[in-house]
């Protein structure tokens, strides 16, 4: 029952481990889906240029580091307005800034509601291929642990199984020892 438990602990232990691991994965797939994503709602409705906006940027910021959303990542981009003013991207910017402060997150959200559902599945995708790849990397463990198990547990049962002959054997050879000193009393 104790190494159960150990084990129990060490297990969820693992299991946290490899979710805090994946999250910034998750994250960083969710932001670049994300970044398309804003790209083609701007294209959408405006024929302009169209900022490289990196995903560097969108990290360097500090904001994602636990969950990422859609409409988040419109806000932050709202708030790069010197760079993307200097750069030649205003009518870019004011669109993202409109959407964010002047529609606000019901409107944003009702709108683009595929886009939102877009990069949650990127970040859910990001955070199970880092899990599948950290869990890859441990299943040659799994599989010696396992062998190990069934060997140690062979083990056992041929001991069960000798001590039962054994057993049986030394029962047999008492009766018949009983037996004859049954006939020499006699």
């Amino acid at each position: 029952p104790v190494w159960g438990l150990v084990s129990g602990l060490w297990y969820g232990t693992w299991l946290q481990y490899l979710s805090a691991k994946a999250l910034p994965a998750g994250i960083k797939k969710g932001i670049e889906v994300g970044i398309t994503e804003i790209i083609k709602i701007f294209e959408t409705t405006r024929t302009s240029k169209v900022p490289e906006i990196t995903l560097e940027q969108i990290l360097s910021s500090g904001k994602f580091t636990k969950s990422v959303s859609l409409f988040d990542m419109a806000k932050h981009i709202s708030t790069m307005y010197e760079e993307l003013q200097a750069q030649g991207f205003g009518q870019f910017w004011s669109q993202i800034d409109g959407m964010v402060n002047d529609e606000g997150i019901v409107i944003f959200n009702t709108r683009n509601s595929a886009s939102i559902a877009a990069v949650a599945n990127a970040v859910e995708e990001g955070k199970a291929a880092a899990i599948a790849v950290e869990h890859a990397k441990y299943t040659h463990l799994y599989n010696a642990i396992g062998y190990s198990f069934l060997a140690i547990l062979i083990i056992v049962l041929v001991m069960i199984i000798i001590y039962l002959v054994l057993r049986y054997r030394r029962k047999k050879k008492m009766k018949k020892k009983a037996e004859y000193t049954k006939l020499l009393n006699q």
